[in-house]
């Protein structure tokens, strides 16, 4: 190769980078913007959807529970005897006693109805 040859490779060498490199980077700071703003929405949608969850799991820890009859609602909508939707939720059995309160209530009203 004559002399012309070879300087217009090596000035091709140093032009390209110079003429490639702005806009490789321009990009990359592009994508990395893109990339943080991901980051971001993504951490927004995690603290939104916990919170979800969290309001889930406090609407399931509470029991429909009826102030006449005492029975609870299960998850299909059918009322059931306390005793029973317990014995069934914890797989416990449940006995029956009197509280020192109702006892003295229900004696209370014994004597005062024999009096």
């Amino acid at each position: 190769m004559n002399e012309m040859g070879w300087g217009w490779s090596i000035g091709l060498a140093v032009l390209c980078p110079l003429l490639l490199a702005p806009p490789i980077i321009y990009y990359q700071c592009l994508t990395l913007k893109k990339v943080a703003q991901q980051k971001q929405d993504l951490a927004e949608a995690n603290t939104q959807l916990q919170a979800a969850l969290d309001q889930v799991d406090e609407l399931r820890s509470l029991l429909p529970f009826c102030a006449w009859c005492h029975k609870v609602r299960d998850d299909t909508g059918y009322w059931e005897r306390v005793e029973t939707f317990i014995e069934r939720s914890t797989r416990s059995s449940i006995t029956h006693g009197v509280c020192p309160e109702c006892r003295d209530r229900v004696l209370q009203d014994w004597i005062d109805r024999s009096n």
